[in-house]
Parts: C-alpha cells; sequence; structure tokens
C-alpha cells in the first residue's frame, strides 16, 4: 500500500520551492542515504548556507568516524567545505536525482568551496540521488 503511494507521489506531485527545505534534504542524506563507504578517514566539517523565510541559515554537517552529525551550532573545528544552496529546488531536485550535481553547479543554484578533492567527493556520499532515480526507472517513472 504504501509503496503504490509513493509511486502515485511520485508520479503527480509536482515539486515546489516550498517542498524543497535544504534542512530537510540534510536529514534524508544523512539518516537515509548515505554512502559510509565513501566517507574520508578524516574528520571533515561541511557548512550548508541557505535562506529561510527570509533569514539565512547555516547548518554543519560533521563527518568522522564513518558517521555523520548535523549542527545547528558552529562546531568550531574549521569548515574544510561550503556549500551556498541559493536554490534550494535545485539540490532537493539533486537529492532525488532528478538534476546531476554538475547541471545544479553549472546552473548557480548550489555553489561549492574547499578542497578540490573534497568537494568532488561530497556529492558521491550521498546514495540518494541514484537511488530515488533507480526507483523511478523501476517503475515505470520518467526520470
Amino acid at each position: 500500500m504504501l509503496e503504490a503511494i509513493g509511486g502515485w507521489a511520485e508520479r503527480w506531485t509536482d515539486l515546489r520551492g516550498e517542498h524543497a527545505d535544504p534542512d530537510v534534504v540534510l536529514w534524508s542524506w544523512s539518516r537515509t542515504f548515505l554512502r559510509r563507504d565513501l566517507l574520508p578517514d578524516r574528520r571533515v566539517v561541511v557548512r550548508f548556507e541557505f535562506t529561510r523565510q527570509g533569514r539565512r541559515v547555516r547548518l554543519w554537517v560533521v563527518v568522522e568516524g564513518g558517521d555523520v552529525e548535523i549542527c545547528r551550532f558552529d562546531p568550531r573545528f574549521g569548515d574544510d567545505v561550503v556549500v551556498a544552496i541559493d536554490d534550494p529546488l535545485a539540490f532537493a531536485r539533486w537529492h532525488l536525482g532528478r538534476v546531476e550535481w554538475a547541471a545544479a553547479l553549472r546552473a548557480g543554484g548550489i555553489t561549492v568551496s574547499g578542497p578540490r578533492a573534497l568537494r568532488q567527493a561530497l556529492p558521491t556520499w550521498n546514495a540518494g540521488p541514484e537511488g530515488h532515480a533507480a526507483m523511478r526507472a523501476e517503475r515505470g517513472l520518467p526520470v
């Protein structure tokens, strides 16, 4: 029953800005779609910045020991990577496998700064894009 409802929602729900909260995407990524096998061996701090209801929000994702923690306050380890999300819809579409990471970057919806190796590795830590795209393909839904 739940799979049928999920399939219906995937086919007929139009993803809009009000449904694209980066906080929710980060929670889903860290709790359900985290690729622990690809995480770095050392501590890495990724700061995510976005605007919610006209207010600038900062969240820190601390990667350490094969796990992640989302912090609402600066953990004071220093930022290794900064992800500025200017288009939350692009970030949500990427997580749902509807747009490639590189395309979201080229369009300017997401800007990443930090060491090149970490910038390139960051999106690989999320299995969501591939998982969601595979689910749509299995159900015969448009990608």
